[in-house]
């Protein structure tokens, strides 16, 4: 708020490319597919912050191993939920300016995180950890059930993520049909194009999965595993089994979460 006009006209190329390059690194990096997905608007104003004072614009190896580690301990220990200037103001001084020296300190932000923490979430509760795993499952590069493409991760796919009728393994009216309440867990949503969509519609798991894996025989076990589905034949989706179904898929994500942040997650 000290800067003057002079002083904002001279350096706003500079952070508008550094605020450029962030969102490119962000998508092709972090699974920041849309805008939504960030966990802290304020994390691609630190991420621009290194591009722009890189006089190449390119991360080094070790430049990039650290600074990936930062986006996933502060989104899963929801780091900037408050106080985000000062913890910005720190994490530049102690941590970005060092790398920029080519001192490569690597963050240690404890991730207060546990198993139950992880099953609860909902797809519409917006949260750090909620928004951090929807790029997890970006990066996981999900495949099509039926033939095993890449399912492209475009604005209109990744904007709906909340529609009520769209997106979940084991659909909503299924889940209604035997009494279940907890239909819109985090770990009931997968990355499903449209079409699919409309061919699951209600269908029970065991039914639909059966049809695409008859379908997409080779690829198929792929293709449930990029979204962190048990493709065995003991998997809970083909008993239609809801609770163990979340269960495995909760302590899945959560082996991901512990690589990613290099910390565990609590069992209870």
């Amino acid at each position: 708020m000290q800067l003057n006009s002079d002083e904002v006209t001279q350096n706003w190329p500079i952070a508008a490319k550094g605020l450029k390059l962030a969102i490119d690194f962000a998508k092709n990096n972090l699974g920041i597919k849309i805008y939504d997905f960030v966990p802290y608007p304020s994390m691609l104003a630190m991420i621009g912050y290194i591009f722009a004072k890189l006089s190449e614009h390119a991360l080094s190896a070790e430049l990039r191993e650290v600074l990936v580690l930062w986006f996933w301990q502060t989104a899963f220990s929801q780091r900037y939920g408050s106080s985000t200037p000062t913890l910005m103001t720190n994490d530049r001084s102690q941590l970005f300016d060092s790398w920029l020296a080519n001192n490569y300190i690597k963050p240690r932000f404890p991730i207060i995180l546990t198993i139950e923490d992880i099953k609860d979430l909902e797809i519409k509760t917006r949260s750090a950890v909620r928004n951090a795993i929807f790029c997890l499952l970006a990066l996981k590069e999900p495949r099509h059930f039926r033939n095993n493409t890449a399912v492209a991760l475009d604005y209109a796919i990744c904007s709906d993520y909340n529609a009520p009728q769209k997106h979940h393994i084991f659909p909503k009216a299924f889940l209604k049909s035997k009494g279940v309440k907890h239909r819109n867990l985090l770990m009931n949503f997968a990355f499903i194009p449209a079409e699919l969509n409309l061919l699951i519609s209600d269908s029970k798991p065991s039914k639909y999965f059966t049809e695409f894996k008859n379908e997409n025989e080779t690829g198929f076990n792929e293709a449930l595993k990029s979204h962190f589905i048990e493709p065995g034949s003991g998997a809970p989706i083909w008993s239609d089994d809801y609770d163990r179904f979340i269960e495995l898929r909760t302590e899945a994500i959560a082996k991901v979460i512990e690589s990613v942040t290099q910390q565990k997650v609590s069992a209870d």
